[in-house]
């Protein structure tokens, strides 16, 4: 996909993987396996928090037309980002 006309695409930095089922997909708790990853950054490295805040918010108005025209309350959304110190 380009980012060109999705924008939700988002290019980082250095990172580190955790939790990375790259290879195999994984089950949790007897669920559907699926391939997933948990990206850590730098919470300084705002540059990329940035760019995930403002795909966060493309997919969000992506989705608008998928729910009868209603925009998703971003607050009751379980978003993506999380923050390791308080997690």
């Amino acid at each position: 996909m380009s980012g060109i006309n999705n924008p939700t695409p988002v290019i980082t930095g250095e990172v580190q993987l955790s939790y990375a089922n790259l290879f195999e997909a994984q089950g949790i708790h007897g669920g559907e396996p699926k391939y997933s990853l948990s990206l850590i950054t730098l919470k300084d490295d705002t540059d990329t928090l940035a760019k995930i805040e403002k795909a966060i918010d493309a997919a969000i108005e992506a989705g608008i037309g998928k729910f009868g025209g209603k925009r998703s309350n971003k607050a009751a959304l379980k978003l993506p980002l999380r923050d390791g110190d308080i997690e």
